[in-house]
């Protein structure tokens, strides 16, 4: 998970996890014409903050490099209502860093389209660089930027997680119950009746920690106007 996005890190600390790392081994690489690549130095979210690492870059191709560093010369900093990350990217630094570089990260890792994430949201840094300085190269060059966030997981692995969870749960007597496919959820006298492949199940209360097209299907009789909410939500694959 990334640090700052403080509620994974505290049930981390819930759960008695305190040996977080960062996953140095083998830094991060994109997979381009048939072969690895290592991410560029100095990029945040794959969007370049650095000339040198721009000009390194051999994932991108020379013309791609060439346009990257237009950037430096744009001008005026960004300004008015929140943007999508690819027009922004596209604009500053060309299509080819848009699609090699930074949809990769952060589409893949917000599970979005990429012209349709907001840079605000995603890439608040990014930002309020972009709108204090006429170019983000140099606006990070000059300090106006925090270290990016850290990416964060147990040293065993993010299994661990899921184990500590199952322990904590068992010990206070919560059973456990995988496999079972829930098909619709209606209210009952009690709270909820869950109907799964195994019979019913009744709560007095539920918590949908599922992808939204699946909870729309779950909450289609309970809840018909939030179903239709719900399904109208897009995913990108990831």
């Amino acid at each position: 998970f990334v640090e700052g996005e403080g509620h994974a890190r505290e049930l981390c600390r819930d759960l008695g996890i305190d040996d977080l790392r960062e996953p140095r081994s083998f830094g991060a690489w994109i997979w381009r014409d048939g072969r690895l690549h290592r991410l560029p130095e100095g990029t945040l979210g794959g969007i370049p903050t650095s000339v040198r690492g721009l000009l390194a870059a051999r994932i991108l191709s020379p013309r791609g490099r060439f346009r990257a560093l237009a950037d430096l010369v744009l001008p005026g900093p960004l300004t008015g209502p929140d943007i999508g990350i690819g027009g922004f990217v596209a604009r500053r630094f060309g299509r080819e860093v848009a699609e090699v570089l930074v949809d990769p990260l952060l589409a893949g890792t917000r599970a979005g389209a990429l012209d349709e994430l907001s840079l605000a949201a995603a890439t608040p840094a990014i930002d309020a660089v972009a709108r204090r300085h006429r170019s983000v190269i140099l606006g990070v060059r000059r300090g106006d930027e925090t270290a990016p966030p850290r990416f964060l997981a147990p040293a065993r692995g993010m299994g661990a997680i899921s184990l500590a969870l199952i322990e904590r749960l068992e010990a206070a007597g919560a059973e456990i119950r995988t496999g079972a496919g829930v098909t619709s959820l209606v209210p009952s006298s009690g709270g909820y009746r869950l109907e799964t492949a195994d019979g019913a199940v009744d709560a007095t209360g539920v918590v949908l920690a599922v992808p939204a097209y699946s909870a729309a299907e779950i909450m289609r009789e309970a809840a018909p106007d939030t179903s239709r909410i719900l399904a109208g939500i897009r995913y990108a694959s990831v």
